[in-house]
Formats: structure tokens, C-alpha cells, sequence
């Protein structure tokens, strides 16, 4: 999500795949485009259309986190209340005996976080602003 303040105008993509500068087709759907977000397959189509290139995502040190991750019973993981999810990885199914509610104590650090936002202002008073997310390791797929 990019903003501009002083047009109040934003652009965003949702759910792009295989595009790593998400912020620079962000800032395209908000310079090009009447539309505010774009999200999935069109997300991606559109960024393709304006010359960003497609590539792999993942590096040789995510690869190497996620294969550790899976070996150690895909611990750390965000899901709760579902049988087995401390234990084992999925698919899991809702744990429907308990009114427990559990919860872990968070992984999210310096090197493992979420959301970034940014906000600047230019020597003519102009604001803008922008926020990524995707830094998250082993987060479920699909969220927001």
C-alpha cells in the first residue's frame, strides 16, 4: 500500500505472486490506474503488463528456514485451537473439546516481523505513505 497525501490518493496490491517489488507496482496502480487495489491473479497480470519482472521469491537461506521448520514438526506456526497444531504439521482440524484457549508466546523479532509502514514528509509539506507485509516466517497462506 502506497499513499499520497496530498492528492489523497492510495495504490495497492493484494496476493501478488512471483513479483518482488511490491511497493513499486503499488505505487504503479496508484500513478496509472482510477482503482485503489488490485489483488491475486490481475495484481500479477498488471505488473507483468507494466514490464516488472516475474521471478522466485524464495532464496536459497528461505528454503534452507523452511526445510528446518518442517523438521522440527512445523514449530513455530499461527494457528490455535486445532488439534495436534503444537505438535505435528497439518492439516489440522479445529479443536472442538476445549473451551481453552491457548496461547504462545510470539516469534516475531528483528529479523522476523510483519508489517513495515513508512511515512514521509518532503521540505514542501508533502506527505506520503506506504506499509508492506510479508516478512512474517511460516505464516498461514492467505493472510492479511
Amino acid at each position: 500500500l502506497v499513499m499520497e497525501g496530498g492528492r489523497q490518493d492510495t495504490g495497492a496490491v493484494i496476493q501478488l505472486k512471483s513479483v518482488r517489488e511490491a511497493s513499486k507496482v503499488a505505487r504503479a496502480v496508484l500513478e496509472h490506474t482510477y482503482h485503489s487495489v488490485l489483488v491475486g491473479e490481475n495484481a500479477t497480470n498488471f505488473a507483468l503488463s507494466l514490464g516488472f519482472k516475474s521471478q522466485p521469491l524464495s532464496s536459497q537461506r528461505s528454503i534452507n528456514i523452511w526445510e528446518d521448520w518442517k523438521k522440527a514438526s512445523c514449530q513455530p506456526n499461527y494457528w490455535k485451537n486445532m488439534v495436534n497444531s503444537t505438535t505435528k504439521c497439518g492439516p489440522y482440524i479445529p479443536n472442538l473439546l476445549t473451551d481453552d484457549h491457548h496461547y504462545r508466546k510470539s516469534s516475531i523479532n528483528r529479523r522476523n516481523h510483519d508489517t513495515i509502514g513508512m511515512i514521509t514528509l518532503d521540505r514542501h509539506g508533502k506527505m506520503a505513505a506506504g506499509t508492506t507485509t510479508n516478512g512474517k516466517n511460516h505464516k498461514i497462506p492467505g493472510r492479511c
